[in-house]
């Protein structure tokens, strides 16, 4: 196994290593308590968050959560399936769109799973991270039928892509760029061509039309200034970084900063970004001259326009742009970054080589360093992190097991996250209820406070 093979496994492994450090926070425990009491019911929920454009987004996710609550109540337990599949799922995408292709998987594989974006996402049990593993498996239906012609492989790709607008509204353009780029790869196909075309893409909007006008009667956004141009165009960009570390010890773990600062990370994320531009110039010359045209170029026509559609919603709506935003079209800039590796290998097979084996170094070392401190310090000073799963699933057993053992138990919160968003403990203490409990003498009072060791959750308990 060649380099980019070990590196691509060690990423994947780093995901599944330690579920119980996963990020666990108000719509995490939200996304449980929808599959909860949905359960209870016995139906299956309705709806799953609601966002911030003023509307519920689909219940995909709950239904997921659902299916899991029959086989467990232990949530770190329900994080590592999770993070499991979402594995899988991505994993099989890019393997589905190597072999199309007639492509080497590995150096593909580490440039995904090596992201600490990526591996940071695919641990935490929410609704957003689930747009990864989507898209790879939509450009490889796509992929597939460009090939084949087969519209099994579009209608996998139209129902990956029904699923992503399902998830999150921040994926509508995504449907669009594909259905741009397949229109022009096959403008001048037959008849039979476009009306397998026409008639999936009909299917596949009469499916979730339902929800469109959902979104659409419910729509409505909170009335902020807009963001300056500067930053909305910057944030139109941005989706590329989601391959690299820039921007990501920042806002997840903010307080290594005085130890591993930022410029370190740049030399291994301009490689990056330099492949995915080396990628679009590749592109733009096949373009050029089509008798030269790659077997990624088809491919890179879709993502190129999907990378427009979303830039044209950011550039449009003049928002506070999140970084979980990009997971819509993280995909689109590893095709991109994919194509200038494959560029750049058929005149510098080594250079390539050793720039990607660069950046793919640079991550996985920030990758096994914020899992290493992750671990050990239980947590992070950061809004988006706190303490990790595990201390809040143990807090929430010993509380359930106190109060049961004293009903008069009086708790006192010392810790200020808990105060203003009580939602992950009190839903894991409902998931506890349904789960084996530790055996704890009875107290009259337990404090919850931060440890002084570290950013978990120190119990105390007075007689």
């Amino acid at each position: 196994m060649n380099f980019f093979g070990v590196a691509a496994g060690a990423g994947m492994l780093l995901g599944l290593l330690y579920p119980g450090d996963a990020v666990f926070l108000r719509d995490e425990a939200l996304l449980h308590a929808l599959a909860l009491t949905a359960n209870e019911a016995g139906v299956p929920a309705s709806t799953g968050l609601t966002g911030t454009v003023g509307t519920s987004y689909g219940a995909l996710i709950v239904w997921f959560n659902q299916l899991l609550l029959l086989l467990t109540c232990d949530p770190v337990w329900m994080a590592s399936v999770k993070c499991l599949i979402a594995t899988f799922l991505s994993l099989a995408g890019i393997v589905l769109i190597a072999r199309t292709r007639l492509l080497p998987v590995a150096p593909a594989a580490a440039l995904w799973f090596t992201s600490p974006f990526i591996w940071f996402y695919n641990r935490i049990p929410w609704d957003n991270v689930w747009l990864l593993p989507l898209s790879l498996l939509a450009f490889a239906g796509a992929a597939r039928y460009l090939r084949d012609g087969r519209i099994r492989d579009l209608i996998l790709c139209a129902l990956m892509l029904d699923a992503m607008v399902f998830l999150h509204p921040v994926a509508l353009p995504v449907p669009l760029g594909f259905a741009v780029g397949l229109g022009v790869l096959r403008f001048r196909a037959g008849r039979r061509e476009w009306a397998k075309l026409l008639a999936t893409g009909c299917g596949a909007l009469l499916l979730i039309a339902p929800y469109l006008l959902h979104l659409a009667r419910e729509f409505a956004m909170e009335p902020l200034p807009p963001q300056p141009w500067l930053e909305t165009i910057t944030a139109a960009c941005s989706g590329v970084f989601n391959l690299t570390g820039v921007g990501f010890l920042v806002r997840f773990l903010p307080e290594t900063i005085e130890i591993f600062p930022e410029w370190w990370l740049l030399p291994g994320a301009l490689l990056i970004v330099g492949l995915a531009l080396t990628g679009l110039i590749a592109f733009i010359q096949a373009a050029c001259r089509k008798r030269e045209w790659h077997g990624m170029d088809s491919l890179c026509t879709i993502a190129l326009a999907v990378i427009a559609a979303f830039a044209m919603m950011v550039l449009l709506l003049r928002r506070e742009h999140q970084v979980h935003y990009n997971s819509a079209v993280t995909a689109a800039y590893w095709i991109f970054a994919w194509r200038g590796f494959l560029a750049l290998q058929i005149d510098y097979r080594r250079t390539a080589r050793a720039v990607l084996a660069l950046a793919v170094t640079v991550n996985l070392f920030v990758i096994a360093a914020s899992e290493g401190y992750l671990h050990r310090m239980r947590g992070s000073a950061s809004p988006h992190v706190g303490p990790v799963l595990a201390e809040q699933w143990n807090a929430a057993r010993v509380l359930l097991a106190a109060y049961r053992k004293n009903p008069n138990l009086e708790v006192r919160m010392e810790i200020e996250r808990f105060r203003t968003s009580p939602e992950s403990l009190q839903i894991l203490i409902r998931l506890a209820e349904r789960s084996p409990l530790p055996e704890i003498p009875a107290f009259r009072r337990i404090t919850v406070a931060p440890s002084p060791e570290n950013f978990g959750i120190l119990l105390i308990g007075g007689e």
